[in-house]
């Protein structure tokens, strides 16, 4: 599985998709913001884009720090085969962290999944073919699993 992740910047910005457009430049065509969320002071993003080399399409993330008004930091980015992305957005200076889970589902995929952590377990049915960043709390620097239900 192809996957591609854009490290940390000191850089601000104030044109999420222009920065992250320059960043696959190389690599994309019709590069796409499908949707963005605050959380906190995050920004997370999702994109996908045509990949220049095998013709496949990838989705994405993005995670911002909003610096201040219209100003943007990435944290972390990255991309791959999968049409949903599972992360971990951790904020340090509020002791708080989430499980996000963000992009599409397709029909010939499951959209059932237990998690696990130390503080709570839950199942999720996330509806198909539709777009969603969706984020749930965790106690901060707990461990989590999650199981796909087929």
């Amino acid at each position: 599985m192809f996957n591609y992740k854009i490290s940390k910047t000191k850089n601000t910005t104030n044109n999420i998709e222009f920065y992250l457009e320059k960043f696959y430049i190389n690599d994309a065509d019709n590069f796409r913001i499908l949707i963005k969320k605050e959380i906190d002071n995050k920004t997370v993003v999702v994109f996908n884009y045509l990949g220049k080399k095998y013709n496949n399409i990838y989705y994405g993330y993005a995670i911002f720090n909003n610096v201040k008004y219209d100003k943007y930091k990435c944290e972390d980015c990255s991309s791959s085969g999968e049409s949903l992305q599972i992360f971990k957005l951790k904020f340090e200076e509020t002791q708080k962290e989430y499980i996000v889970f963000a992009g599409k589902i397709s029909n010939d995929s499951p959209n059932k999944f237990e998690i696990y952590s130390d503080s709570k377990n839950f199942i999720e049915i996330f509806n198909k073919n539709e777009l969603f960043i969706k984020y749930y709390p965790l106690e901060y620097d707990e461990e989590f699993r999650i199981i796909t239900v087929y």
